[in-house]
C-alpha cells in the first residue's frame, strides 16, 4: 500500500515522473502520501503564493495519476 501512495506522486495526468516533479518545484511544494492499514494520509507544503497551483497538483495526483512502469 505504501508503494502504491508513493507513486501518486511520480507523474500525474499529461506529467510523467521528471515533468511532475518539475511542476512542484515551480511551486515551491513538497508533496508527500503514506497508506497505512485503515486509512491514507498526506501533506503538502508550499508557499502561500502558490498555494493554488500545489493543490492543483495535488488535485491531479489524486484524479489522474499515471503509474508509470519504468
Amino acid at each position: 500500500a505504501n508503494l502504491m501512495a508513493g507513486l501518486f506522486i511520480e507523474g500525474a495526468g499529461n506529467y510523467d515522473s521528471d515533468a511532475f516533479q518539475m511542476k512542484l518545484d515551480d511551486a515551491g511544494a513538497e508533496m508527500g502520501l503514506e497508506a497505512q492499514r485503515h486509512y491514507i494520509c498526506g501533506s503538502v507544503c508550499m508557499l502561500p503564493k502558490q498555494q493554488d497551483a500545489a493543490f492543483g497538483l495535488l488535485r491531479l495526483a489524486l484524479n489522474a495519476p499515471r503509474f508509470d512502469q519504468g
